[in-house]
């Protein structure tokens, strides 16, 4: 089942007590949107141009937009039009024109590796500069089409419910925070029976920012230490 909106509120509130008088539903929206965009930073969407987004090389020019939405590149698969290259087919050339002595295969392991120095040196490359993606070397003709693999946010809508469960339990965490600074910002404050304890609120605060701290480990697919001797890193 995907993720909607009205489904991580009623979560919040059912697991945290907060009316809307405590965290109004279009300050709850505005968490939601804060927490989806820090999940994106930790677990993108990653897509894969199609033939009709991809890169087309125009000769002589190296840089070329990045696709819409893209938060990050992950990777560009260049691979430049070398046919008409005399100079690596002359190399090409040399390398395969040599000769070894069957009784030191050790030479041959050398020739090996000077056709891995030349794929390397002239294989497509890539570098993001000023927010462009630069394709090295740069292309030699016009029309081939190069794909990009990219991150971009994450949706709601692509989310499931249960494969998500840390989406909602950042979104909880933020608004725990929310909630925490709100009372201890307002401590103190009586109004006939009524009175704002700032004790209550830092205690929320705290327990907000714990809980954020887990979250964002388990998201990172990181470590989180403890405080059991041998057990100093241990997987959350």
């Amino acid at each position: 089942m995907a993720i909607v909106e009205a489904t991580i509120l009623a979560r919040i509130r059912a697991l945290s007590g907060f009316s809307t008088t405590a965290i109004s539903d279009a300050d709850m929206t505005l968490i939601i949107a804060a927490a989806l965009d820090e999940y994106s930073s930790f677990r993108p969407e990653i897509e894969l141009t199609t033939s009709g987004t991809a890169l087309t090389t125009v000769k002589d020019q190296p840089n070329y937009a990045m696709p819409t939405g893209a938060l990050w590149i992950v990777g560009v698969f260049w691979h430049p039009d070398i046919s008409d290259d005399e100079s690596l087919e002359d190399l090409y050339f040399q390398v395969e024109n040599q000769s070894f002595d069957a009784l030191h295969p050790s030479e041959l392991t050398i020739i090996y590796q000077r056709y891995a120095y030349i794929r390397k040196f002239f294989q497509g490359r890539y570098q993001v500069i000023d927010g462009e993606i630069w394709l090295i070397p740069t292309p030699n003709v016009s029309g081939n089409k190069v794909a990009v693999l990219f991150a971009t946010a994450a949706t709601l809508a692509a989310m499931d419910l249960v494969s998500d469960n840390l989406f909602v339990r950042l979104c909880s965490g933020l608004a725990q925070v929310r909630r925490g600074n709100d009372l201890t910002s307002g401590g103190g404050f009586r109004a006939g029976s009524y009175r704002v304890d700032a004790q209550v609120g830092r205690a929320m605060l705290t327990a907000g920012q714990k809980e954020l701290d887990h979250v964002r480990v388990l998201l990172a697919n990181a470590y989180q230490a403890t405080s059991q001797g041998a057990r100093s890193a241990t997987p959350r």
